[in-house]
């Protein structure tokens, strides 16, 4: 069981691909930079 609920965003096709693939590059995930970047601009 997730340890956070589940969202929806509305994301273009094209950006997601990308994002995806840095992410997988880079052994993270979309959730783990969304969240990250969440916390940055929230904490500015």
């Amino acid at each position: 069981m997730p340890l956070t609920p589940a969202r929806s965003v509305r994301i273009p096709e094209a950006l997601w691909k990308k994002a995806k693939a840095k992410a997988k590059a880079q052994h993270t995930t979309v959730t783990a930079i969304i969240v990250k970047a969440l916390y940055d601009w929230v904490n500015e």
